[in-house]
């Protein structure tokens, strides 16, 4: 169902991905599976913001961050798509200190998602740009956008993330500030 729910996400379809995500959330729950289960939450949280249906989008990250908690999960593949959703709700109610500690714990874990793990990669480090540019580091969001280039060099058909990639990309050229590593909360060795 999670599988699924990303196929139809990466083809553009919403309900179809937020009804497959939300049969996930069953099953993972059913199968006491608390990384996919928080995995699907997040998910679900994505669609509710293209939706822009914010309140949503809140429950399902808050959720999706008590899964991991409760299971005593602290690095993990789902880690980084659970804290960069956090994060980005954390934003959008004005949170900026909470957006920030969830930014530190994704980068923390995202070097767990590799070209292995294509979709969640790119879907992640997308997220955390977002985070990044909401934040003003520019030199954070440039860096995670080499990171997607390169993924989507080594997967490159991975529907519409590499659309959003691109319009990020867009965005960052245009985008005027500080590009240098001491400028942003990224650390040098990550």
């Amino acid at each position: 169902a999670l599988c699924q729910g990303l196929s139809r996400m990466l083809s553009g379809d919403l309900d179809g991905a937020d009804a497959s995500f939300a049969d996930a959330v069953v099953i993972a729950t059913e199968a006491d599976a608390s990384e996919g289960l928080a995995e699907a939450l997040s998910e679900r949280s994505l669609v509710a913001m293209a939706r822009n249906e914010w309140s949503r989008a809140e429950g399902l990250a808050d959720r999706a961050l008590s899964t991991l908690r409760q299971a005593g999960i602290d690095d993990s593949y789902a880690t980084t798509i659970v804290c960069a959703v956090a994060a980005r709700v954390a934003l959008r109610r004005g949170d900026v200190q909470t957006a920030r500690q969830h930014l530190v714990s994704a980068q923390r874990t995202r070097f767990l998602l590799t070209y292995a793990f294509p979709h969640m990669a790119v879907q992640a480090r997308i997220e955390l740009i977002h985070v990044h540019l909401a934040l003003g580091d520019l030199a954070g969001a440039r860096t995670l956008s080499k990171e997607v280039d390169e993924l989507l060099r080594r997967r490159p058909e991975l529907g519409s993330l590499v659309g959003e990639a691109r319009a990020l990309r867009d965005r960052l050229a245009s985008e005027r500030g500080p590009s240098a590593p001491g400028a942003s909360s990224l650390t040098v060795a990550e």
